[in-house]
């Protein structure tokens, strides 16, 4: 019951689900959308801000709808999906325009190792009277990670390479 709260995006004790940094990813997202893939969406707000989402959703298995709402224990939601593959991303950029400083690459990612408040609550052992002080670990700690890291774009092209975790979103800033 800690992480309750159905489809909402917040639990019913105010921790932030996923889901509700998806919808803050989609409103970073540029004026100008540039291209769309199976596993990603790219807009800009100018030639020198360009924005990635990044989505590797997957969909639920029929074992999900053999058992009924709320029965499942937290520790075997994984197995309630139809995959749980990961995805080999490689995003390359050409033509950006020229200039004397490095391009900053910021991230900003949620899967189940980085942010899920699911995978904080298992690890404090699904206990479900927690503490305010439990409640407001788990909300300070249930957010994306966030990396940064500055490359020389040479000849105008730059080329990412990563791997999304299964139902990992993650947003790309290249300014």
């Amino acid at each position: 019951n800690v992480l309750s709260g159905s489809a909402g995006i917040l639990s019913q004790t105010g921790i932030r689900k996923p889901a509700y940094y998806a919808f803050r990813f989609l409103q970073g997202h540029g004026k100008y959308k540039l291209c769309q893939t199976e596993h990603c969406m790219v807009t800009a707000e100018s030639p020198q801000d360009l924005r990635v989402l990044c989505f590797n959703r997957k969909q639920l298995g029929p074992k999900y709808y053999l058992l009924e709402e709320n029965s499942h224990l937290p520790n075997s939601l994984e197995g309630l999906f139809a995959d749980v593959e990961p995805v080999e991303m490689e995003l390359h950029f050409q033509d950006l325009p020229s200039r004397p400083g490095p391009y900053y690459i910021r991230q900003r990612i949620l899967n189940k190792d980085q942010g899920a408040p699911l995978t904080k609550w298992i690890g404090l052992g699904c206990v479900p009277n927690l503490t305010r002080e439990d409640l407001d670990y788990l909300e300070r700690t249930s957010v994306p990670e966030v990396t940064l890291e500055r490359q020389m774009v040479e000849n105008g092209e730059l080329t990412l390479r990563f791997t999304l975790e299964a139902n990992e979103i993650r947003m790309i800033y290249i300014t």
